[in-house]
């Protein structure tokens, strides 16, 4: 029986969606400021598979989430010769929790009356 495994951390990088799903990198460390960052960090990629590519749909970078997630791998004899694919696929039940949200930053609509009258100001006549 294949065990899943967690890893916590925070979201660096949200792929495009494809055919095929959609990935992710988490790392270990809050951002290079943090100075808990540890000596040698570990940056995981993980993949959604396209049936449960919406479960990544409210995560946003800088989120700090925990991965439920299985290792698979498969290999074989190609035009080039011996390969090994390895994938970190998320869980289907329980695959992302989302622990802390990052800031979001809300498109605030600019005030164009404060920049009118502070231009006015220049205006020598």
């Amino acid at each position: 029986m294949i065990q899943s495994s967690e890893f916590t951390g925070w979201v660096e990088k949200i792929f495009d969606k494809t055919t095929y799903g959609r990935e992710f990198t988490v790392r270990d460390y809050k951002d290079n400021e943090d100075p808990n960052k540890p000596k040698f960090p570990n940056v995981l990629k993980f993949k959604c598979t396209s049936k449960i590519m919406n479960m990544i749909d409210g995560i946003r970078e800088g989120d700090k989430v925990r991965v439920r997630y299985f290792v698979y791998g498969k290999s074989g004899y190609g035009q080039k010769g011996y390969y090994c694919i390895v994938n970190l696929n998320v869980a289907k039940e329980g695959g992302i929790t989302l622990i802390e949200a990052a800031p979001r930053n809300d498109e605030a609509v600019p005030n164009h009356e404060e920049e009118i009258e502070e231009s006015s100001e220049d205006i020598p006549f």
